[in-house]
């Protein structure tokens, strides 16, 4: 009398089941050694898109990305968390990764609504009221704002930082057809800012 195999016991899985799972277990292997273990698939460089100011050079010592290892173990987090601590000028920043070798980041800077003037420099504004860059000049078409506060009950009540803030926001709801034109934001008190 013949004896049965395992795989011909009823229950037992057939011969291609067992066969197609060894197949996609030794892919899987194979797919996580490329990845992770294997050269082909390494971060060995990174790419700088959209930036206007900032130098490439300055956007990747502030990414920091770690070079040399599995491109997909970089964590795009954590670099755009740096770029956005370090650079006050990044309004936004995309991290990707850009198969086989390369990190690519996309950044947005912050454009100047205003500019203050501090001594001999002058500090950029965007129009949500973050200062973000001393230059030492003033950018073409971005209106200076002059702080002239009277002594009024409004000043009073206000004081310089609100001043500040209301002046800027006038700056950064300027109509398109004045852009570029505005030359001053001049601010005696909260009711009294005067474009020119």
């Amino acid at each position: 009398r013949r004896s049965r195999l395992p795989f011909g016991l009823p229950g037992a899985p057939p011969r291609r089941a067992v066969l197609a799972v060894l197949v996609g277990l030794t892919v899987l292997i194979a797919g996580t050694w490329a990845v992770y273990g294997s050269s082909w698939f390494r971060a060995t460089g990174v790419t700088v898109d959209g930036n206007r100011e900032l130098t490439p050079a300055a956007v990747e010592k502030a990414a920091a990305v770690p070079l040399g290892g599995p491109l997909a173990s970089v964590d795009t987090g954590a670099v755009r968390k740096r770029l956005l601590a370090a650079l006050p000028r990044i309004e936004d920043v995309r991290v990707e990764r850009s198969w086989p070798h390369t990190i690519r980041v996309k950044v947005t800077e912050r454009t100047p609504s205003a500019v203050l003037k501090s001594g001999g420099e002058f500090i950029e504004v965007d129009r949500t009221g973050v200062r973000f860059a001393t230059v030492d000049r003033a950018p073409r078409g971005v209106p200076l704002v002059q702080l002239t506060p009277d002594q009024s009950a409004s000043f009073r009540h206000c004081g310089t930082k609100r001043l500040l803030r209301a002046a800027i926001a006038v700056a950064g709801d300027l109509p398109d057809s004045l852009h570029g034109r505005v030359t001053a934001i001049r601010v005696r008190s909260y009711d009294s800012i005067t474009v020119e």
